[in-house]
């Protein structure tokens, strides 16, 4: 496939593609595009980020849940100001000073999942939210790290925040 004007595009869950086709792919089709999922695409990895942060400047939504990215990854995104929408649920290799880092490059960030990270903690997120002031959702779901307690006192310092957990209280 090449020479698309793709607007959404998504690999989800495709284990066979690599860094290089993906790369090919995405500078080939992608110059409009604002949907990437690449979520559970194993053999993707902070590569693809740098693709999609060269070749995907007008993106509003990229889920790379379940993936290989680190730091590197994310800060490879810098450029993409548009990006209303990150899903990084289940990525075992961010850790909690990787998400305070880089959290802070989507000024326009409105929806955020967190799901499933073990470093997503209390003491993270009491950092982290001040940063993201156009943050209206939160997926905080199997955080095992938080307690019901803690997520009431996050929705009483971040009203404007609707927070998607699992704890009870």
């Amino acid at each position: 496939i090449e020479g698309f004007n793709l607007q959404r595009v998504s690999f989800k869950g495709n284990s066979w593609v690599s860094d290089e086709a993906f790369t090919g792919f995405i500078s080939r089709n992608c110059r409009n595009c604002r949907i990437v999922d690449i979520s559970n695409c194993l053999n993707l990895t902070n590569k693809a980020l740098l693709a999609i942060g060269n070749y995907c400047p007008n993106l509003e939504y990229l889920n790379c849940s379940g993936g290989l990215l680190t730091l590197s990854g994310l800060l490879a995104l810098r450029d993409l100001k548009n990006i209303t929408t990150l899903c990084v649920s289940n990525c075992l290799l961010l850790s909690t000073d990787n998400l305070l880092s880089a959290i802070g490059l989507f000024p326009r960030l409105e929806r955020l999942d967190l799901s499933t990270n073990a470093s997503v903690n209390y003491n993270m997120l009491c950092i982290l939210l001040p940063m993201t002031t156009s943050l209206r959702r939160l997926d905080i779901r199997g955080c095992e790290d938080l307690n019901g307690y803690q997520i009431e006192s996050l929705q009483k310092m971040f009203p404007k925040i609707t927070f998607k957990q699992d704890a009870k209280i």
